[in-house]
């Protein structure tokens, strides 16, 4: 019969000292992700002045290395903005997926006085950054 969550289970020190260890990885990793982002947020930001883009650029200083970046943005729309969704014109229609989901590729043809932007936030993405030393 299968052990339910109710049922006692004995498997030992050996087992508890696993668990107290995973348990423990598992806290300093939260603590190390959030590290990581908030180090390649600042890395990029310093070597790419906040620009969007996929960006190259050799290091050279104490230690020489090449550093491949991709900044993002990250474009949402409001809840109402989805009432609107049946008065777009059609280069508005081409930059919605109707789940909705935004298209991001048509939102820069857009005239500025678009309704569609009024239901617009936008927000930096978590960028991407690879280092390789030399």
């Amino acid at each position: 019969m299968p052990r339910t969550q109710y049922e006692p289970a004995v498997f030992g020190d050996e087992f508890a000292k696993k668990l107290r260890e995973w348990q423990t990885a598992e806290d300093q990793l939260a603590i190390w992700k959030e590290k990581e982002a908030d180090l390649r947020r600042e890395v990029c930001e310093t070597l790419f002045d906040n620009k969007t883009g996929a960006f190259k650029v050799n290091l050279i200083d104490r230690e020489v290395a090449r550093v491949k970046a991709t900044s993002k943005v990250n474009i949402n729309m409001d809840r109402d903005g989805v009432k609107i969704l049946t008065h777009l014109t059609p280069e508005e229609e081409a930059c919605i997926d109707r789940r909705p989901t935004l298209k991001k590729g048509g939102l820069k043809d857009l005239p500025n006085d678009s309704k569609l932007r009024n239901y617009l936030t936008t927000s930096p993405g978590m960028p991407t950054l690879e280092v390789e030393w030399l």
